[in-house]
């Protein structure tokens, strides 16, 4: 049986350091080539690293640790839908880096829920989901008990390109 660290998970936004950058890079490649969607799988880890650092250093994520040790991150950003006159806020990526430590999704929603309440009151709502697992079911239990509905399906086609 595996040993659950009961700590309190806690979230802080700031930029996200090497080791942790490493560690969160690690898991996102275990789970990409493990569960990820045809989709996650074009991703490059050195692009993401790019992208992620560069978010942090923007203030779009929150990272959490339990007990001083950092086990997961969430991303997000604040866009505009066509169709809407207010931003949405976007939960990008939620991805826990500790296999030992459960909650980190649900300290995420709680993050995403003081963003839009305290942050980015101007926002029509949030949009959460998952486009980088394969079965995205495994996460959407956690976002039902938060309020969420499930909106609409979202098709993808991956284009292999030779560039």
């Amino acid at each position: 049986m595996d040993t659950v660290n009961l700590c309190k998970i806690e979230g802080k936004s700031g930029v996200l350091l090497p080791n942790e950058l490493e560690k969160a890079i690690r898991e996102m490649v275990r789970v990409q080539e493990k569960m990820g969607s045809d989709l996650a799988k074009l991703g490059n880890p050195n692009y993401v690293a790019k992208q992620l650092f560069e978010m942090s250093q923007r203030g779009q994520v929150y990272k959490y640790y339990k007990s001083g040790e950092f086990v997961g991150l969430m991303a997000f950003d604040v866009a505009f839908l066509w169709w809407l006159e207010k931003p949405l806020l976007i939960e990008q990526l939620v991805l826990a880096c500790d296999k030992d430590t459960r909650g980190v999704q649900r300290e995420a929603l709680k993050t995403l829920n003081y963003l839009a309440q305290e942050v980015f009151p101007q926002v029509a709502g949030i949009a959460s989901g998952c486009l980088f697992l394969k079965q995205p079911q495994i996460v959407m239990n956690a976002y039902k008990k938060d309020g969420y509905t499930q909106a609409a399906p979202t098709a993808i086609k991956v284009l292999l390109r030779h560039e």
